[in-house]
């Protein structure tokens, strides 16, 4: 997958690399959600872990680090290698949860609006001021972890109002819809709260400086997902395992591009040409 944030406080735009994530995938049929719209749902559903760098203090919950240059309070160039963190529970990273449902309807099916709610730190890893390395010393991240928000648009195909509608062109990324099978667009909204323990090797405490730059609520953001089995590996006793440990990037993992019809593997996004 790969990600556009947009940092308010900075102004800018934040472009993540591609990343490789493990996905506990399962599917079957489900109650009926609406028996006067739909006569019988099934659902796809996976629960995601970030796929973490070789070297990283956990194998799966944390992201690659991503490098961010930015400029504080409009003259102070900085420059952070940042990582996503899943929260955990018991050492364990809590699962990103995502569904979409497809349901029979009269003429056709429909793939409903999916929703996606998470939480995730975001850490610092090492920070440049003005061309001077600070070598923090501390755990510097945000004080609790930042909400997302995101929404992924729904599409019908079949018989709809006496007219055959097929279902949307993949890539499903390239026209505004999601298929957590196949991948698509996600859209909506993450927060970056307060920083803490961004102390520097000499005891200086840059957590305020930080919050000051980069944190704040509703930025907008977007993510592509590539097919949920573009990146496996075959298991011998059957079937496919995910992404291993350090296995963070397309390239560390065998992944299957699709054909040139239908790739698998997003390309990265493109800042909205207004921001660039």
């Amino acid at each position: 997958m790969g990600s556009a944030a947009k940092a308010e406080t900075a102004q800018q735009w934040i472009r993540t690399p591609l990343m490789t994530s493990a996905f506990d995938f399962y599917s079957g049929v489900v109650d009926n959600p609406d028996p006067s719209r739909y006569i019988r749902c099934t659902v796809a559903g996976a629960n995601v872990y970030l796929v973490a760098e070789a070297g990283a203090p956990h194998n799966y919950g944390i992201s690659r680090e991503v490098t961010i240059r930015t400029v504080a309070f409009g003259a102070i160039p900085v420059e952070a290698r940042v990582r996503l963190e899943q929260t955990r529970d018991g050492g364990l990273p809590r699962p990103i949860e995502i569904e979409n449902l497809t349901c029979t309807v009269d003429g056709g099916a429909e793939v409903p609006d999916s929703e996606v709610d998470a939480e995730l730190h975001t850490q610092i890893t090492s920070l440049v001021v003005d061309g001077v390395a600070m070598r923090l010393s501390g755990t510097c991240r945000t004080t609790v972890p930042g909400k997302i928000q995101l929404h992924g648009n729904g599409y019908r195909y079949g018989v709809v109002d006496g007219v055959i509608v097929p279902q949307p062109p993949q890539p499903f990324w390239e026209n505004g819809h999601f298929n957590l099978s196949v991948g698509g667009e996600l859209t909506g909204t993450i927060d970056v709260p307060p920083f803490d323990g961004c102390v520097t090797a000499d005891g200086d405490d840059l957590s305020a400086l930080l919050t000051a730059t980069v944190s704040g609520s509703g930025y907008a953001i977007r993510t592509h997902q590539g097919g949920a089995f573009g990146c496996t590996k075959k298991n011998p006793a059957g079937g496919n395992l995910p992404p291993g440990p350090g296995e963070a990037t397309v390239e560390s993992v065998p992944c299957n591009p699709g054909t040139a019809a239908v790739p698998l593997i997003p390309p990265a996004l493109e800042i909205p040409e207004g921001d660039r």
